[in-house]
């Protein structure tokens, strides 16, 4: 970038002509000496000097990493992103290092990241994500998703490499866009590749970096978000999400990061009144469900906070479930979510039995439970009632 521009040129040609000027000059000198050669002489260097000062200012912004990391982005243009789609239709799925434009400025990003300059990576990652986003559609969604996507996996594991969680959390915020963006336009790949990145990174994530944790499940609660305001359409990746969803939680509790899982129930709790006014059937079961599975966890580990939370988030969706007359239409038959609800209530329960005689508190926890489900039943109760009334 540098060798090419028209300043570095423009100075060259101006210092050598001068040097080669003097020495000719000097060479030729006889007494008495004429002056207009010595005021040439003066001119050029003078020229020389004052070129100087633009060249250096210009040098200084034309080699800041900012603008390098433009330079070499535009070059990644549709013709180049068509001439590379061969390497993407075989198993391998990668580009040699020769024919790779996105190396150098992946190179900057890794380096930046390595030498704690989190200014450059930060804005790196963003270029990158406007690239991507400024080429992408249903035609090319596959090979333009494995190219960018796969640049922004090896910039999230040399991320976690140098413990920038600054990075991490940037790559991982950019995995839940391209997966919502993507899925709102009824891409198939993308979701699917994006879900699999944030799995990829987020369980590195889980042990050391719970902010780097807390934007994975903010991630995958923006798609199942997406998902559920176009009416759970995509049953893959639906089950992609959930299975990330469980398996997450089974690491943290092995880890004891119960803080964490606690921010996990929490994102559902704010999912909870779009999925029943949608009327989701399938994804309020597959959510009461991981709660009732979080639940019974939390019983066998005794960590009160986390058992009280999931019973909660039960109990408010059952009601809302309640009021709504939330039926389930499934080929197997009809299925009542409130009363589904009550059955996942109590499994906990019947968990929570096992360990009454080690402690009062766990007869504060049947008590709650207990409450819970005659509350969901007396909803269920009125309503049947009104609707009886209006008949």
């Amino acid at each position: 970038i540098h060798i090419k521009s028209l300043i570095f040129w423009t100075v060259i040609v101006v210092y050598l002509g001068s040097l080669f000027y003097n020495i000719l000059m000097l060479g030729r000198l006889e007494a008495p000496v004429e002056r207009r050669y010595v005021e040439v002489s003066m001119l050029l260097t003078g020229l020389s000097f004052t070129l100087l000062i633009p060249y250096f200012f210009i040098t200084m912004v034309r080699l800041k990493p900012e603008s390098v990391i433009s330079k070499h982005l535009v070059k990644i243009d549709a013709d180049y992103l068509n001439s590379i789609k061969g390497f993407f239709k075989g198993e391998e799925r990668r580009i040699p290092g020769e024919a790779d434009k996105m190396l150098s400025v992946t190179e900057i990003i890794e380096k930046s990241i390595g030498n704690g300059d989190r200014g450059t990576a930060r804005f790196g990652i963003d270029e990158i994500y406007k690239r991507y986003m400024g080429h992408l559609n249903k035609e090319n969604e596959a090979y333009v998703s494995s190219y960018f996507l796969g640049h922004i996996l090896g910039i999230g594991r040399e991320a976690i490499i140098e413990a920038d969680d600054d990075s991490m959390v940037q790559v991982l915020d950019i995995f839940g866009k391209v997966g919502t963006y993507t899925l709102a336009q009824k891409m198939d790949y993308a979701p699917k590749m994006a879900l699999e990145d944030i799995d990829i990174i987020g369980f590195k994530v889980l042990k050391d970096y719970d902010i780097a944790t807390q934007q994975m499940i903010n991630s995958v609660q923006a798609m199942l978000r997406e998902l559920i305001n176009m009416d759970g359409e995509n049953e893959k990746i639906l089950t992609q999400i959930f299975t990330l969803y469980h398996d997450a939680s089974d690491a943290l509790f092995t880890l004891k990061k119960y803080r964490m899982i606690k921010y996990l129930v929490n994102s559902f709790s704010e999912l909870t009144d779009v999925m029943i006014e949608k009327k989701q059937c399938d994804i309020v079961e597959r959510t009461t469900s991981l709660l009732e599975m979080i639940g019974v966890y939390a019983v066998n580990l005794d960590t009160r906070d986390i058992i009280h939370q999931s019973i909660h988030s039960l109990h408010t969706i059952g009601i809302s479930a309640a009021k709504h007359k939330l039926i389930w239409e499934t080929p197997k038959g009809t299925i009542s979510i409130p009363e589904r609800i009550i059955d996942h209530l109590l499994k906990i329960e019947g968990e929570t039995l096992k360990y009454k005689s080690k402690s009062k508190e766990f007869d504060i926890i049947i008590n709650e439970i207990e409450y819970a489900r005659k509350d969901i039943e007396k909803y269920l109760k009125k309503e049947a009632d009104f609707s009886d009334l209006w008949h």
